[in-house]
């Protein structure tokens, strides 16, 4: 009997493990809001820590139809609440990038929440994504790569070297009035163990497309 409880036991336990999924996560544009943000994932919440430099440490949460996230709450007779602030589709992956792009200058003015597939086979070392979250047409040449983007479409690049050991030019242009104009042009390091995530988006502040980049040590 007892050989049997720990077979299964472990069997269970093998399950739940196979049935976990690993999140990285990020929020933009910057917030000096630091109102605590949770993962509800149904009898439970966790507290998420949302930086705009850098993907956050893997958090390990069993696999779920979509990711929500929002605030906790409890009412003066003990009932408690989930208030969402933002959800989105998750992947089947079972490593994930989920991008919160603020809606407003509070956390509570929600996210738009999105997902993407990690890992090598997605997005290694010395690869670049492209992500368009604006509502305009965008296009690039980055290291010798041409490529196109409407809005809510993104892609996973691979440049060459082409400004010296380690350096990629790169130049965005972004369609206004049916004319390709001219939106940023620079010199970009490509590195071992190092990929960048590169989001075109519109500031709900002043509606103008803005850039944001980060560079993540693997």
């Amino acid at each position: 009997m007892k050989t049997l409880i720990l077979f299964l036991l472990s069997t269970l336990l093998s399950f739940a493990q196979e049935n976990n999924v690993s999140l990285r996560l990020m929020a933009f544009p910057r917030s000096a809001d630091d109102s605590p943000v949770q993962l509800n994932l149904g009898e439970r919440t966790i507290d998420v820590q949302l930086a705009a430099n850098c993907l956050s440490d893997p958090y390990t949460v069993p696999a779920m139809e979509a990711w929500d996230f929002g605030q906790r709450t409890t009412d003066g007779e003990g009932k408690s609440t989930f208030e969402s602030w933002g959800r989105g589709k998750a992947r089947s992956a079972k490593r994930q990038i989920v991008i919160l792009l603020r809606k407003g200058p509070k956390n509570a003015d929600g996210f738009r929440v999105l997902t993407l597939n990690d890992g090598p086979k997605h997005f290694d070392e010395r690869q670049l994504l492209f992500y368009n979250l604006s509502l305009e047409d965008i296009a690039g040449e980055v290291g010798g790569v041409k490529f196109a983007l409407k809005p809510a479409q993104h892609k996973v690049i691979t440049p060459k070297a082409d400004q010296g050991k380690d350096l990629c030019h790169a130049s965005l242009l972004l369609m206004k009035n049916d004319k390709w104009r001219p939106f940023m042009e620079s010199n970009w390091p490509l590195k071992k163990d190092t990929r960048g995530l590169i989001f075109l988006y519109t500031d709900p502040a002043t509606s103008k497309v803005r850039l944001h980049t980060i560079r993540d040590f693997l």
